[in-house]
């Protein structure tokens, strides 16, 4: 949409010229000097209507969109792995009964994982529950 946004310059300028158009008069024999002091104001509205069809910053702004979705994704992807894990290392201690350091810590990191990437949410809801 920067297409439709037109770029605006303005400028002036003042300056002492000097006419040396040398015109004798036949009577007088004398060159005709004279200076002129002037000023010039300008200004310019661009539209650069090829920006409303592309415009290069887009290849890159797609590009990172990209990549912001496929790291996106497989952060879901370790996030359903690390719950999983966690309710089933749950599971197996709260129905067959394994109980040891290792298994209960497994369940604790996986837990504070969860945590740390909803950035409290995941804890909220167990206190909840």
């Amino acid at each position: 949409m920067s297409g439709w946004v037109p770029t605006l310059r303005v400028g002036a300028r003042r300056g002492r010229g000097w006419d040396a158009s040398e015109l004798v008069t036949e009577d007088s024999g004398r060159t005709n000097l004279s200076t002129d002091d002037e000023l010039t104001l300008s200004a310019w509205l661009t539209f650069r209507l090829d920006r409303l069809v592309f415009a290069r910053e887009e290849t890159a702004l797609l590009r990172e969109e990209r990549a912001t979705e496929e790291a996106r994704g497989a952060l879901v992807q370790v996030l359903v792995r690390v719950y999983f894990e966690r309710r089933r290392l749950q599971l197996e201690r709260d129905l067959l009964g394994v109980r040891s350091l290792q298994h209960e810590l497994r369940i604790l990191e996986a837990t504070a994982l969860l945590n740390a990437f909803t950035e409290g949410a995941f804890e909220r809801m167990i206190r909840r529950r």
